[in-house]
């Protein structure tokens, strides 16, 4: 880590009401441990940028708390800049008229041609669905998510493993995930391609994983698959 930051002169941190006061003693911490231990921030120049609004947690970034008292004041060691004058979009007001409108509901015809043109049709590779990035606003909503995907790892329908899931509904009779469950003989399993639906028990993949299960059981500090793997390997008579 040191070694990242040797040459780094300038940390730029944006969005700066979002950082309590406690954040900004934990980032001098840390710099201080990676360059300079008696300078403020490592000795690096910091620059913060945004507005002075409360965070949802902790303290303002410009209140020290009580109990940090008599340390040093961080927040006054930066020399503060108001800029008072809106620098974005200059020359070219086309994207502020259409918020400002979208803001008041005041939307015409011709604000829409313009949000349709930003329109990406791209779904494959990293815009893909399935890699997009889930930010829950609730606790119980993230909970929600994680159960979804634990249940889909262990489900049959869905496969075996994480490198079959995709979180794509799999025919257990065909492997297929082009319709739902239907009955079809021969039947193809989507875990090991055998000629049984994915759902039952004889699939040698629904047994490997069980017994994997009860080597991650009796030792719970093996919680990589891999290693999981491993160990259940090691122990199997091989024929």
């Amino acid at each position: 880590m040191r070694q990242l930051w040797q040459n780094v002169e300038f940390l730029f941190i944006d969005e700066i009401s979002m950082v309590p006061y406690e954040m900004l003693c934990m980032i001098d911490s840390h710099l201080r441990q990676l360059k300079s231990p008696n300078a403020c921030f490592g000795d690096i120049n910091v620059l913060l940028f945004g507005d002075l609004l409360p965070p949802v947690r902790g303290h303002q970034v410009f209140r020290q708390p009580e109990h940090m008292k008599p340390a040093t004041h961080l927040w006054r060691q930066f020399r503060l800049v108001e800029l008072k004058q809106n620098m974005r979009q200059q020359g070219d007001t086309t994207f502020i008229d259409v918020l400002n409108a979208l803001r008041v509901g005041e939307l015409t015809s011709g604000h829409f041609e313009i949000f349709l043109e930003k329109v990406s049709t791209d779904t494959s590779n990293e815009f893909s669905i399935e890699k997009a990035l889930r930010i829950c606003p609730t606790n119980d909503q993230v909970a929600r998510h994680k159960k979804r995907f634990s249940r889909v790892l262990r489900c049959q329908r869905f496969g075996h493993s994480k490198n079959v899931c995709r979180g794509r509904y799999t025919c257990p009779n065909s492997g297929s995930t082009d319709h739902v469950e239907q009955r079809i003989f021969p039947a193809k399993c989507a875990s090991c391609s055998g000629d049984h639906p994915s759902n039952a028990r004889i699939c040698p993949q629904w047994t490997m994983e069980k017994q994997i299960q009860k080597v991650k059981a009796r030792d719970p500090h093996t919680l990589k698959r891999r290693e999981n793997v491993r160990l259940y390997t090691s122990h199997t008579p091989q024929f």
